[in-house]
Formats: C-alpha cells, structure tokens, sequence
C-alpha cells in the first residue's frame, strides 16, 4: 500500500493539496529554530 504524500483541503469554493513531506520539513525546522532561541535564552 502506498503513503499518502498530499492532503486535499477546501475553504470555501478554494481548493489546496498540502505536500505532507514538505510541511513535516517546515515543522523540524521551525522547531530547531525554536530550541536555538531556549539555548540562547539560558547562556544568557
């Protein structure tokens, strides 16, 4: 069986295919971006 790579969403009369594998990327980096700033916070 093959992995769902795309999420289909609608908003009103909009439709967006969401790239799964892109968005799990943006998240790992927005929460490396964030654990950098705890560190700096701590040096601090």
């Amino acid at each position: 069986m093959q992995k769902k790579k795309e999420k289909l969403v609608t908003e009103g009369n909009a439709f967006y295919e969401i790239d799964l594998d892109c968005l799990k990327e943006k998240k790992l980096q927005e929460e490396k971006k964030e654990e950098k700033k705890e560190k700096a916070k701590m040096e601090k």
